[in-house]
């Protein structure tokens, strides 16, 4: 569906649910039987209210045979409103994604928002709505599924080499439930997932900590990751809980505490934003102590320009650091960041700015290049919003 479908003059959900009612009857009538679909794409844009365009489609999933589906995607970009999970209650079909049995030739599931009953409705427990994946991006409305409903799906991927896990909340105008004293279960499985080289651990820390993520990530046996996306935050929530430390150390000394060393040996390339921890003592600063513990990184990605500073720590973080990738923000602070790395000859090559909506990217890149003049590093500019996960990998498959 086209940008001119979501621009519609009439912004009511009403009106895009009964044009996308219309949109899949025609293209079924005309001759796209389902049965024959190998691809399905779809996205909710950020200026459609409401989720009812998206249980639209998904209900209309549920209820076509799809066996030759090689990749489905359904991307969320709507706003996140309060009690929306009591308003899907009304629309709910309450039948699983993918009739029985789910498509074996499916590699590539990308879930946005997508219910939970859907994936993980009780009827469903010995049913694994996806199988036999190879990349597997979700990203999970505020209500999180069991984690041992999780672990399942995940179970029945073996052969995963992505995959990306997202519980964040964006412009969430509701408190989220305090979990932080639930316990953490008692008999998590162990899921091996050995051919995972690209892994996303992106969670909101007012909603997941400390128990559903760290039970998650204690799930995972994924040694053989090379790429890692850890984004430990709270974006427009009320209520933060602070980053939980155990979920730290574990990515920092494994599950051996008496032979501690780092749970992914084999990583390389990493994107880092993990917020201060507040104790009594003092702050501790998770970004840094993470870096330390993975000396062995070659490229870094820095979304904030407040970790900047670690980057002139001595003893020298990230010694064997050639690619620095940031988003365009002061390039004083850059070159100040930078400039006696160079001076000590760590070997930093590439430093790519990014530089997303902005209107005057002439003049933005003619400061980096100014300020970063003489420091021995060749300079790049990316335009892309998918220039990071390009370099992770995540859309490699």
């Amino acid at each position: 569906m086209s940008n001119r479908f979501w621009n519609h003059q009439e912004p009511e959900s009403e009106v895009y649910t009964n044009a996308t009612i219309d949109a899949l009857n025609f293209i079924v009538v005309h001759g796209g039987t389902p049965s024959r679909w190998r691809t399905f794409w779809f996205h909710m844009p950020w200026k459609v209210r409401g989720m009812e365009p998206q249980i639209v489609v998904l209900n209309f999933i549920s209820e076509s045979p799809m066996p030759k589906l090689e990749r489905f995607e359904v991307k969320y970009d709507g706003a996140h409103h309060r009690k929306i999970e009591e308003r899907w209650g009304k629309l709910l079909s309450n039948k699983p994604l993918f009739q029985h049995p789910p498509p074996a030739r499916l590699k590539v599931a990308v879930l946005e928002w997508v219910p939970n009953p859907y994936l993980f409705a009780g009827s469903l427990a010995g049913r694994p709505q996806i199988v036999g994946l190879t990349r597997l991006e979700v990203k999970f409305p505020p209500k999180l599924p069991k984690l041992e409903d999780f672990g399942a799906l995940l179970a029945n991927s073996p052969m995963l080499e992505v995959l990306s896990i997202d519980t964040r909340i964006n412009q969430c105008s509701h408190r989220s439930p305090n979990q932080g004293g639930q316990n953490l279960p008692t008999s998590l499985p162990r899921i091996s997932l050995p051919k995972v080289r690209v892994l996303g651990l992106s969670f909101n820390t007012s909603h997941v900590f400390p128990w559903w993520g760290h039970s998650l990530l204690f799930m995972l046996n994924a040694p053989n990751v090379q790429s890692l996306r850890l984004l430990l935050e709270s974006p427009g929530c009320r209520g933060r809980v602070p980053v939980n430390q155990t979920f730290i150390d574990y990515i920092i000394k494994g599950d051996d505490q008496t032979k501690p060393k780092p749970l992914f040996p084999l990583l390389t390339n990493l994107e880092l934003f993990v917020e201060p921890i507040v104790e009594r003592s003092g702050r501790r600063y998770p970004n840094q102590e993470i870096l330390k513990a993975y000396p062995s990184i070659t490229t870094l990605i820095l979304p904030r320009p407040t970790e900047l500073r670690m980057l002139s720590i001595q003893p020298w973080l990230v010694p064997c650091l050639n690619r620095l990738i940031v988003y365009a923000r002061l390039a004083s602070e850059l070159r100040e960041s930078i400039s006696e790395r160079c001076g000590a000859d760590l070997g930093l090559k590439t430093v790519e700015v990014l530089v997303l909506d902005e209107s005057n990217n002439e003049e933005i890149e003619s400061k980096y290049i100014g300020e970063l003049y003489g420091l021995g590093v060749e300079i790049s500019f990316s335009h892309s919003k998918h220039r990071v996960r390009e370099v992770l990998g995540l859309d490699d498959i």
